[in-house]
């Protein structure tokens, strides 16, 4: 890319197969790119690092891991945009990782020999049980 006068020059090995208009998209979609390999640098989601690896397929597979829940996060982002519910990554994992399962265990009685066990969610607001019916996850949650 060349940026003379007001002027953008892009040049690629596409031209053949792709459009104006498809070349003209592809550079103006970049800073997508640009913002992923951003969250991989994130200490507190998606991080790359630390890494506790030393050989290369190790940090390899590492990679691979991070690229690919990279890849998956986007794609519930982009389900949940496709809802009505537009959320940068951050905030739709925030919002899911508010919600917590707790299991209750209960003594014996006499009528149960064995502790009665219930599994139930923490308290939704309404954004975060859209969020969950709209994935397609309630049906592995606990009710």
């Amino acid at each position: 890319m060349l940026a003379r006068v007001g002027k953008t020059i892009l040049f690629t090995d596409h031209g053949d197969d792709w459009s104006d208009e498809q070349i003209v998209l592809a550079y103006r979609a970049q800073h997508h790119v640009e913002a992923d390999f951003r969250r991989l640098k994130n200490p507190y989601y998606l991080s790359f690092r630390p890494t506790f690896h030393w050989t290369d397929q190790k940090l390899r597979v590492h990679a691979f891991y991070c690229v690919l829940a990279l890849m998956i996060l986007n794609l519930l982002r982009r389900q949940l945009a496709q809802s009505g519910i537009v959320l940068s990554i951050v905030e739709m994992m925030n919002r899911l990782t508010d919600i917590k399962e707790v299991t209750l265990l209960y003594p014996p009685t006499q009528r149960a020999k064995q502790p009665l066990v219930r599994t139930q969610l923490s308290k939704m607001n309404q954004r975060q049980i859209k969020m969950v019916a709209i994935l397609g996850i309630d049906q592995y949650l606990p009710h």
